[in-house]
């Protein structure tokens, strides 16, 4: 038998797929790598790596990236494989199409990109728990309101954990940094994924709340759903 695909997910997944399309065309175009060197229009620009080169991509497109929860919380998959799946693919499908350019015009070194396309996959389904469990108590104008506040927030927390923390013993500076645990980390994917890709190692500041938030959020979830059968229950009762 033929699968049923939830409404909007394979046109979604295809629009990301056309969307990452377009960076890999670019480097198919202009760029050639060659002894780990590469060469822009034939100009030789020196070494440079494939995870450097993802993360030039990175930089103008994460926006992209954090927007795709909003819309898989859009489509509102009811099917869990499907909430689930649609995070890794979709990523995968964004930056998978430069990946393989890259290796087609002479780029090696994939193991930091791959690692970088883990921790995406990981941060958005992260981001999709959030609004999951956000989603039952706001309408999604408001929800859509919210999810860039608390983007603002998690920006401006990352720049004091990164810069004011380390240079400040006040009480109140370092409990602002704490406030990261509590928020989702939408604003450091792209500090985060930058410091895999160019060689500097996994963020665990930034990656062990989101690691920490993941089974909680699914708790809550579980327990939303219980109340809610039981809500059904002594409806029909």
């Amino acid at each position: 038998m033929p699968t049923s695909y939830p409404p909007g997910v394979r046109p979604f997944l295809g629009l990301v797929l056309i969307l990452g399309c377009l960076p890999a065309f670019i480097v198919l175009l202009i760029i050639r790598f060659e002894n780990s060197e590469i060469f822009v229009f034939g100009q030789n620009l020196g070494p440079y790596s494939t995870g450097q080169l993802l993360a030039g991509v990175l930089s103008p497109s994460a926006p992209i990236l954090l927007l795709i929860p909003l819309a898989i919380i859009w489509i509102s998959p009811k099917d869990f494989k499907y909430f689930f799946a649609m995070p890794i693919l979709s990523p995968l499908a964004f930056l998978g199409p430069t990946l393989v350019t890259a290796t087609f015009v002479g780029a090696s070194g994939l193991a930091q990109p791959i690692q970088a396309l883990l921790l995406i996959s990981i941060f958005l389904t992260c981001f999709c728990l959030w609004l999951r469990v956000l989603d039952p108590f706001f309408p999604k104008p408001l929800l859509l309101l919210l999810y860039g506040a608390l983007w603002a927030s998690s920006s401006f927390l990352d720049y004091v954990v990164r810069y004011v923390v380390p240079h400040q013993d006040s009480i109140a500076v370092k409990g602002v940094g704490m406030l990261t645990w509590a928020l989702p980390q939408l604003g450091t994917l792209l500090s985060t994924t930058d410091e895999l890709l160019l060689g500097g190692g996994w963020a665990w500041k930034s990656i062990l709340p989101t690691l920490i938030q993941m089974p909680l959020l699914l708790g809550v979830l579980f327990l939303l759903a219980r109340k809610s059968k039981s809500s059904e229950h002594q409806d029909s009762a």
